[in-house]
């Protein structure tokens, strides 16, 4: 399996958008996105070119994403 590369904000935003996140607060510099009341808030930063691959994990973690469904939803949204 490939390994993570640095993608951008928007990106994973709308890569999460296709699995079921939805956007519940927004402001200059973060997206604030639910999934429903099992789940956590992920917070998204926006600023940055791409995402530090650091964060990006961080997140996918959070949000229960495999390296499988990374890939899947890469490739869905793209």
């Amino acid at each position: 399996m490939p390994a993570l590369a640095p993608i951008s904000a928007r990106k994973l935003k709308a890569m999460l958008e296709s699995d079921g996140y939805a956007v519940i607060h927004e402001d200059d510099y973060t997206w604030s996105m639910d999934h429903g009341p099992d789940d956590e808030i992920l917070v998204i930063p926006k600023l940055g070119e791409v995402m530090a691959v650091e964060v990006m994990d961080s997140l996918l973690v959070k949000a229960k994403i495999t390296n499988g469904k990374y890939f899947e939803l890469l490739a869905r949204i793209s």
